[in-house]
């Protein structure tokens, strides 16, 4: 599983909770950083993905879900934002989930979302 927040702190505690539902869990802080990672074809087959990063308006990031899906692997969104919207949005743009970075049961919730086909 390859995380995409630029957040340190958040960063770390996403990767500590999603050890629990992944063998192996990495961290990009930038989509540069990211893209360098999948471009290596490492076996992440799910990436999380912050829409807030230092080198990526939230347009960028959502335009990236479409790519990022056509290598084969599920995206999920983490948000700050709790609203319909954004939730519509990324799905829209093919995320698999959207999911509040507060949610205290957010390693539970994306298990359970990762094993619907």
């Amino acid at each position: 599983m390859l995380i995409i927040e630029d957040f340190a702190p958040e960063a770390f505690i996403f990767a500590a909770l999603l050890k629990r539902v992944a063998r192996r869990v990495e961290i990009a802080h930038t989509m540069a950083e990211a893209w360098e990672w999948l471009k290596r074809k490492n076996g992440f087959d799910v990436v999380v993905l912050d829409l807030a990063l230092p080198d990526s308006t939230r347009q960028m990031s959502l335009d990236s879900i479409r790519e990022i899906r056509g290598t084969g692997r599920k995206v999920v969104v983490l948000t700050g934002h709790v609203d319909a919207d954004t939730e519509a949005t990324a799905i829209a743009c093919g995320a698999d989930a959207c999911f509040y970075k507060g949610n205290p049961d957010l390693a539970s919730c994306l298990q359970a979302r990762l094993k619907q086909p």
